[in-house]
């Protein structure tokens, strides 16, 4: 059967107020809610409103003052956004560190394009084109004094076209790196993954990470999404901070754990337990269940 064209027409701020209180929202003013809808798209509202609405009878509100839930999960979900995206910043920071500095040091300043090195030729080509675009596009100072001032037959050391690229970029980098490689387990250790069986593991913390970061940046709702990597604790971990019992390993709980983790490391002045309890000081328990936290979480945070 083939699939309906969509042809909902444009609504104005008025008709998406009305619409909405023909489903029975309760719990703001008309004049207010218009003012909401101003600034935060219906569509954008209706990521938080789906809980509280019975998709069998037209949407329609099956709570009383619906909106005070709705607002509260997305002030919630805009906390946790701009939390994670700071902690995951510090975390982007020194990931590049490692990948540029351990890998120049065994390699030397081009290692990023010595086929020895990596296990997959054809991503390392596809991952090599993306770099050199960042670096190409990038307006940094840096960038245009290698430019005017080096022959540009060569290609910049990794100290600085790393500089210029991705999370996501660093993170393939890193997976496709053999696993034998020196300055790969050197990465591995500062990171305490001591297991080269974990190393697989930790290329997914990263995906994990780098998908949470991408939510973060273009302010999507993240805190009832469901992950598409999978985070999956370590096989074989020494390091007894490291929180590694998640049960559902697709919410959002399982990609904080990995952030405290990192941060633990990297970054432990940040006190990102400290913070995240403040977010969470009254939280509901069934906002609790929608991220994935389990009872007792406090306890290894």
């Amino acid at each position: 059967m083939a699939k309906p064209i969509y042809n909902k027409p444009a609504l104005t701020i008025y008709d998406q107020a009305k619409l909405l209180y023909s489903r029975n929202l309760s719990g703001i003013k008309e004049d207010v809610l218009q003012k909401e809808l101003e600034r935060t798209s219906y569509y954008r509202i209706s990521g938080y409103s789906f809980p509280y609405q019975d998709k069998q009878n037209n949407n329609q509100f099956i709570i009383k003052n619906a909106w005070k839930y709705i607002k509260s999960d997305y002030e919630l979900d805009a906390s946790l956004r701009h939390l994670l995206f700071e902690a995951i910043g510090l975390i982007e920071i020194t990931l590049r560190t490692q990948l540029i500095y351990q890998m120049s040091i065994v390699h030397g300043a081009n290692w990023y394009s010595d086929t020895n090195i990596f296990r997959d030729s054809s991503k390392l080509k596809a991952d090599h084109n993306d770099l050199l675009k960042n670096w190409n596009r990038s307006s940094d100072l840096f960038v245009n004094h290698y430019k005017t001032t080096y022959d540009t037959t060569k290609e910049p050391p990794a100290w600085m076209i790393f500089e210029t690229t991705t999370f996501g970029s660093l993170s393939r980098y890193f997976e496709n790196i053999k696993i034998k490689d020196i300055g790969k387990n050197a990465i591995c250790n500062y990171w305490h993954i001591t297991d080269r069986k974990d190393y697989p593991i930790f290329s997914n913390w990263l995906k994990n990470v780098n998908t949470i970061r991408n939510i973060c940046a273009h302010h999507s709702r993240l805190f009832s999404r469901v992950l598409p990597y999978k985070a999956t604790p370590l096989i074989k971990c020494n390091d007894v901070s490291f929180v590694m019992n998640w049960q559902n390993n697709t919410k959002v709980y399982a990609s904080i754990c990995i952030i405290k983790n990192m941060l633990s490391i990297c970054a432990p002045e940040y006190k990102f337990e400290r913070k995240l309890k403040k977010i969470l000081r009254h939280v509901t328990s069934k906002q609790l269940s929608v991220m994935g936290f389990p009872k007792g979480w406090k306890t290894v945070f």
